[in-house]
């Protein structure tokens, strides 16, 4: 245990952290959505801002809807992010 809370990107976070974009299909079969839930509560804890976005609709991909390499849809909320914090 002590070994995997080493590798665990969770156990290093602190209030200095920048703010955080999440976004998780719920259809993820790859990555259980209880993952991002367990970091976003670990952010919000420690008062690092967070944005946590759950797509009922969407697996593990960026694919967008004509099969482009990236949704964009979801450049679009990653620009719209960094504007937010950037500006």
């Amino acid at each position: 245990m002590e070994l995997a809370n080493l590798v665990n990107p969770i156990s290093y976070i602190d209030s200095s952290d920048p703010p955080f974009l999440i976004y998780h299909g719920e259809l993820d079969d790859s990555v259980l959505i209880s993952q991002s839930e367990l970091l976003a509560e670990k952010l919000e804890e420690n008062k690092v801002s967070v944005t946590f976005i759950k797509n009922p609709d969407s697996g593990h991909s960026t694919k967008g809807p004509e099969s482009e390499l990236f949704d964009p849809a979801l450049i679009e909320m990653g620009m719209d992010f960094f504007d937010s914090v950037f500006k």
